[in-house]
């Protein structure tokens, strides 16, 4: 063959490994990967969802391809679907309840018998508030469940006789309605028999029937309190005086008075506190309010913002302290007019929770290499739904929280330029490591966001180590597996292994819910992981170890 017939040739991922045809597939690219296990394919969707579009499919065909891997997760695994599902949702795992609850209630309408039953068990486990029960019945419903089946009317009277009447209070008033689902029509539903109980008594309210407020006891104070602050004569330290005095959440008040810088210090210092949930997603409007105009209130805030304790407790996930911080420090939301101008304190506490919601990481001491797909494909879709985070762009935050822990760590952006299989010569890999170890979360983004991009060429980073002996003991390789072009990366590995480092391992951290891994499953040197998971870094630290 001549130099130019040898140009023209596929590039060798675009046939299976000889002798693996059967463990590989056709990803969406048209090129040969591994093909990830059902149990693998559901996590993916329970961490990342299929909320967007990508590079190869419409928002549609990209959820249709995520609903068909976990209907086949669901019939191949049964209960350890449930528990898997459970896990992650208990965990804080995910950045959004939406797929767990979604895939709890696939289990609940299409799974055998014994898998139906055990979705209605872990019912309260993973629906915990009202807005996610309600969601379920929507789901359950769209998926041909019927909420008049005995099993299900059962779940339901659990799910509210289980309650705390006081804590089951505070969920009417605060979470009232979704999906065009009510308490009324719910307790209408599942009818629990609960007549001069506690639970009674708020059920009657619920159900719209009267109630006599006088001399009840602390849950129906609540509830009163809830009625009276729907008053329009009320002044606004009066709406603050019952805020403070019955714990009220921000939900149970009328939109008018959350204009009131007042209104918003009670609900943020009084009571039990404003939630650590709350406090992430209405940082902008308090700010916006004058509530952080004193740099001791900025400061008491951030505070908060980085006890890790706290996060661990309230379950905030990295991806939610990650859009926290690029719609705060930006000054205005995706949607809607709201603008503020960020507080320096505060964009600086939402940078440092961004790790801490990884929990514990550790160094290990160990040289890594790591890996950013800045290919064209990581430029489309959003992860886990968040408004223009691109998988290149959450990418690189996960590369940095690497970076700024292990002391030894490269991190390079791979692709081949230009799009097409016959230009896989042209590649380019860029090394971005002093850009990540002096960086920021602003700035890492900005840097690949500007990068050129083509193919997607992974085993760039480990021939670069073949060809320079670089020792490494870990690749870490963050892409879509939307792999095009070049050598398949576990042959370059062996490779690698056998001329360079022979306990070298490889970790592939998938930003997309498709079914493609490069980490061949035969290979124990070789992970995958669900990109934004938050347990990922520690059982990423774990199998280097």
């Amino acid at each position: 063959m001549s130099t130019y017939a040898s140009l023209l040739a596929p590039p060798a991922v675009a046939a299976p490994i000889p002798g693996r045809e059967a463990d590989m597939v056709v990803n969406n690219a048209g090129a040969y990967t591994f093909s990830l296990g059902h149990n693998d394919r559901l996590l993916r969707f329970l961490v990342l969802g299929a909320d967007g579009a990508t590079y190869y499919a419409t928002k549609e065909g990209h959820f249709r391809q995520a609903y068909a891997n976990v209907e086949a997760a669901i019939y191949a695994l049964g209960t350890a679907a449930v528990e898997l599902i459970v896990d992650v949702s208990e965990k804080g795992r995910a950045p959004k309840q939406d797929p767990a609850i979604f895939a709890l209630a696939l289990c609940a309408a299409r799974g055998d018998a014994e898998t139906r039953a055990a979705a209605l068990v872990a019912l309260p486990r993973v629906c915990r508030i009202p807005t996610h029960l309600f969601s379920f019945l929507t789901d359950y419903k769209s998926l041909g469940g019927k909420t008049g089946g005995r099993a299900m009317k059962r779940a339901l009277q659990k799910w509210y006789m289980d309650k705390e009447p006081r804590d089951l209070a505070y969920a009417l008033v605060k979470y009232r309605q979704r999906g065009g689902w009510t308490h009324r029509d719910v307790l209408r539903l599942c009818k629990p028999a609960a007549h001069g109980t506690p639970h009674g008594d708020l059920f009657a309210w619920a159900t719209g029937k009267p109630v006599n407020f006088s001399g009840r006891d602390d849950h129906m104070s609540i509830i009163a309190a809830y009625e009276k602050v729907q008053g329009e004569s009320l002044y606004d330290a009066d709406v603050a005086a019952l805020i403070v005095n019955h714990n009220l959440p921000r939900e149970a008040l009328p939109d008018a008075r959350l204009k009131s810088e007042q209104v918003w210090r009670a609900l943020l210092h009084g009571g039990d506190g404003m939630p650590m949930t709350a406090l992430f997603r209405t940082l902008n409007r308090m700010t916006a309010a004058g509530v952080f105009a004193s740099e001791a209130a900025a400061v008491a805030t951030a505070k908060r913002i980085t006890d890790d304790e706290q996060l661990r407790r309230a379950r905030i996930h990295p991806i939610q302290a990650l859009s926290t911080y690029r719609t705060y420090a930006k000054g205005s939301g995706e949607r809607g007019s709201l603008s503020w101008t960020p507080n320096d304190i505060l964009v600086a506490a939402l940078e440092r929770a961004f790790p801490l919601c990884f929990g514990s990481v550790e160094p290990t001491g160990k040289r890594f290499y790591v890996g950013l797909d800045v290919s064209g494909s990581m430029t489309m879709g959003e992860v886990a739904g968040v408004p223009g985070l691109t998988p290149r762009e959450a990418s690189a935050a996960l590369a940095l929280l690497w970076s700024k822990t292990e002391p030894s760590c490269i991190v390079k952006g791979f692709t081949a330029n230009g799009s097409h299989w016959a230009d896989r010569y042209h590649t380019a890999l860029a090394d971005l490591t002093e850009d990540f170890r002096s960086g920021t979360l602003h700035s890492v983004q900005e840097r690949v966001r500007d990068m050129d991009f083509g193919a997607t060429q992974p085993a760039l980073i480990v021939e670069d180590a073949l060809k320079n002996r670089i020792l490494v003991d870990v690749f870490v390789v963050l892409t879509d597996n939307e792999v095009n072009a070049g050598e398949h990366p576990a042959k370059v590995l062996a490779q690698y292994r056998r001329e360079v480092n022979p306990s070298a391992k490889l970790v592939v951290v998938g930003m997309t819910a498709t079914e493609f891994t490069l980490a061949d499953p035969n290979d124990a040197g070789m992970l995958d992981m669900v990109g934004f998971d938050a347990a990922a870094p520690a059982a990423i630290a774990a199998f280097v170890r």
